[in-house]
């Protein structure tokens, strides 16, 4: 099994880099400090949809590709293009002609979908109305699948019930693998588990052959529940932020606040902005690396691209600095001993089991959308020859 990108994806993601890249300024539906965003039912968007707040609902018709975080998002409506999607619950019931990628805590499908869903989350959820007419990619902690998949699913997970469709083949790695009666496999099962007890095949759910595969346990040295070399990496990784926001607080002390202020005041498009830059610019550099003109930018915009993703653990944890202490007046080795607290506590959070994957990804998507967010913001005052404003006041 195969999930391909369709071709037009990469259209649209050059189109988007160029749109950031070229605005005077940009916005999602609903302002600059989204609450609740709603595209009504009746209502038809023409054209490329990016909306980012605390709560997105879709209701209405977009005749093209969709772009949503938020807190809670909901669609409900019709969406004749690709969705792209994340946020802390999501729940898909309406329709999707193409495509749909989605992140988030709570995923909720309930609706068609046209093509292939690849989906990454805590809890994923396809109920009985659920219909996919594609391939199905799936890692999440816990997954309960009711729906039907016309083709083929490809799942890592912590646990899996199945009480749907699959047509074609199944494979799983992960804890727990389960399928009750009513169920229906149409083509192989292929399981990774760690002990054959882990799996529980109900009598004729699965029409092709069932392999199970147990993964044998190997001993070795662990440090906090890690091997050894994974600890010691973390070790390193976190002292290394720790001198990078050395730097930056001497050298760039107003730019590395307002990257942690963005965050606070502008959650919903500081998550969009960074769902945006980790999917669409790899696919630029690609593009910009099948052309020898193009090479030479498509390092400098790839260096870049890793060094911001770098730069969004500092960022993170200027974040929990504001919360845990505050930022204000602060500078010099006052900023620098507050910056240290906040970037510690978001490395020790990255120890605990399930947490620290949900962590590490939150800093990741807010901290490279607030550091793209900055840059657009010092870009656009550079360009007009203005002082850059104050950071945003934080929202209450």
């Amino acid at each position: 099994m195969e999930l391909r990108m369709p071709h037009s994806l990469f259209l649209v993601a050059a189109a988007s880099v160029c749109l950031f890249a070229c605005s005077n300024g940009w916005q999602p539906d609903g302002g600059e400090r989204p609450g609740r965003i709603l595209l009504s039912a009746g209502e038809i968007h023409e054209g490329w949809y990016f909306a980012g707040g605390d709560r997105v609902t879709i209701e209405g018709t977009i005749n093209g590709d969709a772009y949503v975080a938020g807190g809670e998002v909901e669609v409900y409506g019709t969406i004749n293009g690709d969705l792209l999607v994340a946020g802390g619950q999501v729940t898909v019931s309406g329709t999707v002609t193409d495509d749909i990628r989605a992140a988030g805590g709570t995923l909720r499908f309930a609706g068609r979908t046209g093509k292939n869903i690849a989906a990454a989350g805590g809890m994923i959820t396809f109920e009985k109305t659920s219909d996919l007419s594609g391939n199905l990619l799936l890692f999440g902690g816990n997954v309960q699948l009711a729906g039907s998949v016309a083709e083929e699913a490809k799942i890592s997970a912590g646990e899996v019930s199945v009480t749907g469709t699959v047509n074609g083949n199944v494979e799983f790695a992960g804890g727990r693998f389960v399928t009750h009666r009513g169920a229906l496999i149409g083509g192989d099962l292929d399981v990774l588990v760690r002990e054959k007890n882990d799996v529980d095949i109900a009598g004729g759910t699965v029409q092709g052959r069932v392999e199970i595969t147990t993964r044998e346990p190997k001993q070795a040295s662990r440090v906090l529940g890690f091997p050894q070399w994974v600890f010691w990496a973390k070790v390193v990784w976190a002292l290394s932020l720790l001198a990078t926001a050395l730097l930056l607080v001497f050298l760039f002390p107003r730019q590395l606040v307002q990257t942690g202020m963005t965050i606070v005041a502008r959650p919903g498009m500081t998550a969009l902005w960074g769902i945006l830059g980790l999917l669409l610019v790899p696919v630029v550099v690609l593009l910009l690396m099948g052309t020898l003109i193009g090479i030479p930018l498509a390092l400098f915009i790839f260096g870049l691209y890793v060094w911001l993703t770098y730069l969004s653990g500092v960022s993170a944890g200027v974040v929990v600095s504001h919360w845990l202490m505050g930022l204000s007046g602060k500078n010099g080795w006052a900023l620098f001993g507050v910056v240290v607290v906040g970037v510690l506590a978001v490395q020790i959070l990255t120890f605990i089991p399930y947490v620290g994957v949900a962590v590490t990804l939150a800093g990741l998507l807010f901290g490279l959308g607030a550091l793209l967010l900055v840059l657009y913001d010092e870009m656009k005052a550079h360009r007009s020859g203005v002082a850059q404003a104050p950071p945003p006041a934080p929202l209450d």
